[in-house]
Formats: C-alpha cells, sequence, structure tokens
C-alpha cells in the first residue's frame, strides 16, 4: 500500500471539482463520471507513482526521507514494482473506456507528460515545478471532460498559479530538510540550498497571484447569476491569502512535512480552511 501512495489520491479530489463548480442541477450521470474518472485517474497515478520509484532508484536510496519507500528498502522487488504498475496503469484506462473520448485523451495525456517528467524533466531548472502545477490543472480539465460540465479559465489559471506555489513550497521544503550544503543539488533535482532565497519569495508571490484569479472569476456576471447570494464567495480571496501565508510560514520554520500532501491531510488549520471555504460556496448557492 505505500508504494502505491493512497494517501496522493486525495489530490484527484480535483476531478469533482466541475460538478461542484457547475451552475446547473448535478445530474446522477455526472456523479457517476466523477467517481469513475476519480478511481481511474487514482489508479492511473499510483501506477506512474510505482513507475517513478523504479527509474529513481539510485536517487532515492540517496535521499533522506525516499530511501524509506518501500522499493527503495528492498521490501518490494522491481520485477514485482513493473508488473504492478502494469496492472494499475491497465486498469486505469479500462476504467476510462466507461467514460466519453476526451476524458482518455486527459488521462493519456497525463501519462505522457508523467512519463517525460520522470525521465528526465524533474531534472530540468523550474520546469519541473512548472510540469508539476499543470499536472494539477490537467486533474480539473479530466473532471471536465468526463462529465462535460465546462470549466471557467479563470479557475484553470487560479489552479496553474496555486499549485505552482504547492509545486515550489515541497522543493523549499525539501531543501530545508536535506543536509547538503548549498553547493551540492539534492539527489536527481537541480536545486540546492542556495535557492532557498528564491523559492521562499517566489513561491508565496505565485499563491498570491492565485488569488487575484479568483478575483477575476467572482467579476463574472455568469458567476453572479449562478448563485442565490454570490457575495458571500469573496470570502474565498482572504481565505486562500491566509491559508497560503500559513503554509509558507510553516515551511520557513521548518514545521513542514517533506511531502506538503501529508501536512494538508494532518493539519487543523488547513483542514478548518478547507471546510470554511467548501461552507462558503455551499452558502452562496443556499
Amino acid at each position: 500500500m505505500k508504494l502505491l501512495r493512497i494517501h496522493q489520491w486525495a489530490k484527484n479530489l480535483l476531478l469533482f471539482l466541475p460538478m461542484l463548480l457547475s451552475d446547473t442541477r448535478v445530474q446522477e450521470s455526472a456523479i457517476i463520471a466523477s467517481i469513475l474518472a476519480f478511481l481511474s485517474f487514482g489508479l492511473g497515478a499510483s501506477g506512474l507513482y510505482v513507475f517513478n520509484d523504479v527509474i529513481d532508484l539510485p536517487f532515492d536510496r540517496a535521499h533522506l526521507f525516499k530511501r524509506y519507500r518501500p522499493l527503495a528498502r528492498g521490501i518490494v522487488s522491481v520485477t514485482t514494482a513493473w508488473v504492478v504498475s502494469l496492472i494499475l496503469v491497465s486498469l486505469a484506462v479500462g476504467l476510462g473506456l466507461l467514460l466519453p473520448r476526451s476524458y482518455l485523451f486527459c488521462l493519456f495525456a497525463y501519462f505522457a507528460i508523467s512519463i517525460t517528467y520522470t525521465l528526465g524533466l524533474k531534472r530540468q531548472y523550474l520546469l519541473d515545478v512548472v510540469i508539476l502545477s499543470t499536472l494539477y490543472a490537467l486533474r480539473i480539465q479530466a473532471g471536465s471532460m468526463a462529465t462535460g460540465i465546462v470549466v471557467s479559465r479563470w479557475v484553470l489559471s487560479f489552479s496553474l498559479l496555486f499549485f505552482l506555489s504547492l509545486a515550489l513550497l515541497k522543493r523549499y521544503t525539501e531543501l530545508v530538510e536535506s543536509s547538503s550544503d548549498s553547493s551540492c543539488p539534492l539527489p536527481g533535482r537541480p536545486y540546492g540550498r542556495v535557492d532557498l532565497p528564491w523559492l521562499r519569495a517566489i513561491g508565496p508571490l505565485s499563491g498570491c497571484l492565485a488569488v487575484v484569479m479568483i478575483g477575476g472569476y467572482l467579476g463574472d456576471p455568469r458567476l453572479i447569476a449562478r448563485y442565490s447570494h454570490p457575495q458571500w464567495l469573496w470570502t474565498l480571496g482572504p481565505l486562500a491569502v491566509f491559508w497560503i501565508i500559513w503554509v509558507w510560514r510553516k515551511a520557513t520554520r521548518g514545521e513542514m512535512h517533506h511531502d506538503p500532501l501529508v501536512f494538508l491531510l494532518r493539519d487543523p488549520v488547513s483542514l478548518g480552511t478547507a471546510a470554511l471555504a467548501l461552507l462558503t460556496m455551499v452558502t452562496a448557492q443556499a
């Protein structure tokens, strides 16, 4: 189960976002399609995580935390990992065949980008974090294609900038917890501790620019007509700014988990902020 990184499936909740933001009454078919897409993407992502662990095996064994992964520790053999990866990807495609072809296009695009990322792009300065944010946004687009619910360009712009901030946060946290000096990059990564200042500057800035996209989204006349009480949605901006400052403050103090997603799932403040944001959206629709 550790090999499959089930906790990373939380990222795939983004596939439900188009349905959550829909301006019409959600149909049962859209709910079923979102669930199928979630399972399909989860299986596919797990298969590619296993693939990534096989390719990165030498680097993981030299990494401060990744050396405890099942493959790096030798608990799972490389042969078993290849078989598991192939089965998971096949199951993902099989479920995807039950959904529109446009969803399959997104799924295959995710596979292609993830594989090229694993094979070399993850070692390209800055390009790696841009690709990570793109893979997040692609999940939202996949949910849109699975359900046929169109997503606003403002939402996609927000997601790219917001998840770019998270990708930079991940690199920053890895460097803070790294024992390497400023002249030595992380194993398998082009970043060293000398990069900490600009990561600390650009990361929060990217997150705050994402909040500007929320303003554009809330200024859309079609959005105003979609909600009964759209004024409640303006609280989303302050909530987003607060959370961005919160996680980066934690990171600069060395209190962030090396995997930010694990931190988010365990942090009461982050969970509370997410609950307030969801409550705000529900109140706006009531």
